[in-house]
């Protein structure tokens, strides 16, 4: 079975992070890393929702 193609998501440049209790921020040479504090909630074909 072949999977569909799913088109990436593009980075959004910013003057700062964001904040607020949902987000978890790691520095990095090349900028930022950004983790959700919950799990994504997502369809049946694996694509968010």
């Amino acid at each position: 079975m072949r999977l569909k193609f799913i088109e990436p998501l593009m980075p959004t440049l910013v003057d700062k992070p964001p904040e607020g209790d949902g987000w978890s921020h790691e520095v990095k040479f090349d900028g930022y890393a950004e983790l959700p504090s919950r799990p994504a909630r997502t369809n049946s074909d694996g694509r968010l929702a």
